[in-house]
């Protein structure tokens, strides 16, 4: 993981790290959405380290607008979806719809 901080918002962004992101933003017209490409990105760590997030991970997922209250919300969907693959492993679920590729980060 990065040790720079992802801001939340351009603004909030390192000065010489702006017109990039500005850059971006003409020419796209949006910038990401930092705050939600850090809870995704600690959300994925939360279900691959299965719990054991370093200070770092937690520091980062901060650092892009996250309070605490989120942090723990983010944590919970992590939880309950890996509890409903549990289930579906256990009852044998029939996937009745295609399988779905994740896109690459």
């Amino acid at each position: 993981m990065s040790r720079i901080p992802t801001p939340a918002t351009i603004e909030a962004a390192p000065v010489k790290a702006r017109p990039l992101l500005e850059a971006v933003h003409r020419q796209l017209g949006v910038v990401p959405n930092l705050l939600a490409d850090a809870a995704v990105r600690f959300a994925a760590k939360v279900a691959s380290l299965r719990g054991h997030v370093s200070g770092a991970d937690l520091q980062a997922v901060r650092m892009a607008g996250c309070e605490d209250a989120q942090v723990v919300e983010i944590v919970q969907h992590a939880a309950l979806n890996t509890w409903t693959n549990y289930i579906n492993e256990v009852a044998r679920t029939e996937i009745d719809f295609p399988a779905v590729e994740a896109a690459a980060a």
